[in-house]
């Protein structure tokens, strides 16, 4: 709507048609990031915007590294 209204010779329209696209923009920016860094704390398995349920991550997976049941081990 911004380009339109810019080509058409309607300044004010396309200054406020941009500002709604960037505002929009930087909305749906903060909400996902959000959510994906409070799906981070949680230890869901995928980001979950608008779910309910979810599938919590298993104990090796909440922890740092690799579990030592799939380390691999050098034959001797």
């Amino acid at each position: 709507m911004a380009l339109a209204a810019a080509a058409s010779g309607y300044a004010g329209w396309a200054l406020i048609a941009g500002g709604a696209c960037a505002a929009t923009a930087i909305t749906s920016l903060s909400i996902f990031g959000s959510t994906v860094h409070r799906d981070h704390v949680t230890h869901h398995t995928t980001p979950r915007l608008l779910m309910d349920c979810w599938e919590a991550s298993p104990n090796f997976a909440q922890e740092r590294g690799v579990p030592s049941a799939i380390e691999p081990k050098r034959l001797e």
